[in-house]
């Protein structure tokens, strides 16, 4: 890809400066029709342009509406206005043809449905999905718009979208925070509105802004949630032993999140959606 963009940069350089050098065949050009040809070259005409406006300068006249016809050196000031606006035409059209002549335009828009025998059966299914949240004045603001998705097990879904898409909004209702305004989404067999209870047992989520309680320490708040998620007692402390290392606090473990840095306590809340052997991790950053 780099390759690519230093090659493309290479070759627009030198094509750049191939038609900037033809303005040297100004010295050389004994007529206006010859003048107006080498106009078909951007960078030429612009040169030769600024050269007869230098000119003008010289000689206290400056270029006017009423001079700009004046022929000086077998050229028209004027000329060289109307040459660079059609130059810009030309060199539009040209590029817009060698795209769609040279290049594939639709690469961008090129899919292959993956069989789902390859990639397994979707964990999450959202088919759908609605938020609206009332205005106050008999109208709707729509944060989410009919989303439908799919992601596997196994597999890491990036959700992109500039600030108020509705990322947060999508995960929230799909992680039960956020009530359900239309559609359905199926987490592991069991539906976001009537099974919830049955999610959060295998689901961990990283909101976010963290979430941290200032009387517990690191331990204490991943002991807290690895038994809401129904770790048994007997394997709770193994469970948090085996976090602090995975998540890089085991110096940490005892402290409080107003000892933490900000990356140690982004550590703490993915420690947190992680421990109980979430199946889905739902990370907001």
């Amino acid at each position: 890809m780099n390759e690519n963009i230093e090659t493309a940069s290479m070759v627009s350089t030198i094509f750049l400066l191939v038609l900037y050098f033809i303005n040297f065949l100004y010295q050389t050009l004994r007529s206006e029709s010859d003048l107006t040809a080498l106009c078909l070259s951007g960078p030429a005409c612009f040169a030769v342009s600024t050269n007869n406006f230098a000119i003008f300068e010289e000689g206290q006249l400056g270029i006017q509406w009423d001079n700009m016809d004046q022929v000086y050196n077998y050229f028209r000031f004027q000329t060289a206005i109307y040459m660079m606006i059609i130059d810009c035409i030309i060199y539009t059209i040209l590029a817009l043809s060698l795209c769609f002549l040279l290049f594939d335009t639709n690469y961008a828009y090129v899919y292959e449905r993956v069989d789902e025998n390859v990639i397994g059966k979707p964990v999450i299914t959202v088919e759908n999905l609605r938020k609206e949240y009332s205005t106050g004045f008999n109208t709707q603001l729509i944060a989410v718009d009919g989303v439908n998705l799919k992601m596997y097990e196994n597999q890491v879904f990036c959700l992109l979208g500039h600030n108020g898409a509705g990322k947060t909004t999508t995960i929230s209702m799909l992680s039960g925070m956020t009530s359900i305004s239309g559609g359905r989404a199926i987490l592991d067999g069991f539906d976001v509105v009537n099974n919830m209870l049955d999610i959060r047992k295998e689901m961990g989520v990283c909101p976010q802004h963290d979430v941290l309680w200032p009387n517990l320490s690191v331990e204490e708040h991943l002991r807290l949630f690895a038994r809401l998620k129904g770790v048994t007692a007997d394997k709770v402390e193994a469970e948090v032993n085996d976090m602090v290392q995975r998540i890089g606090l085991l110096e940490k473990r005892a402290k409080f999140p107003t000892e933490l840095s900000g990356g140690q306590k982004r550590k703490l809340s993915l420690g947190i959606a992680l421990i109980g052997g979430s199946k889905i991790v739902f990370l907001d950053v």
